[in-house]
């Protein structure tokens, strides 16, 4: 694991790093759009323009580690990462051109953090959509690969810290809902 001095030094050599616009960095592809009723029960997980997985497919469109972002409705905007394939239907995918240059995972925490910003350049009017072209310009920092895989490092112990005390918390929740049911419903059982 990465220590805080670590850490501390990752971030002074920040300040001496370039900064390019997304679109010499990156490709975007918009996915396909599909129909509910065209849809065949599968394993995929089709990515659209909310925040969670309503349906799947027998199908994919995109391998491996993708970058999406939902390009219409009230999330527009909203940055996600798949390890895995998936259907991408109303949303599109940022791809860094070379990794040896720029990591997937640190475009991802990049973009990410920039979530507000992102979310903040839908279309006002009528349904919000977030276009490719909205993000070409948009400044990306580019720190050597090994201060990026330092980063992505420390942001997914994080991650996975954050994840195991959602579940920690959901399962102290359905706790709690047990004992308040099983002292309040029977109490002269005490």
């Amino acid at each position: 694991m990465v220590s805080v001095s670590n850490a501390n030094s990752i971030k002074n050599s920040l300040g001496k790093i370039s900064h390019y616009p997304l679109k010499e960095l990156c490709t975007f592809s918009r996915g396909k759009w599909i129909k509910a009723e065209l849809l065949t029960p599968g394993k995929y997980p089709v990515v659209t323009s909310g925040q969670r997985i309503l349906e799947y497919h027998n199908e994919f469109n995109r391998e491996g580690q993708s970058i999406t972002i939902a390009s219409s409705g009230a999330y527009a905007g909203f940055v996600n990462f798949w390890d895995e394939p998936i259907y991408l239907s109303n949303a599109f995918t940022v791809e860094p051109i070379d990794t040896s240059i720029l990591r997937v995972k640190f475009l991802f925490h990049f973009l990410k953090n920039n979530q507000d910003f992102i979310h903040n350049l839908s279309s006002t009017g009528g349904v919000p959509n977030v276009y490719p072209h909205d993000l070409y310009e948009m400044s990306v920092p580019v720190p050597p690969t090994d201060i990026q895989d330092a980063i992505i490092e420390i942001l997914e112990n994080f991650m996975s810290l954050e994840s195991l005390l959602t579940n920690e918390l959901e399962l102290r929740r359905q706790q709690l809902q047990y004992y308040r049911s099983s002292l309040l419903d029977h109490p002269e059982e005490i």
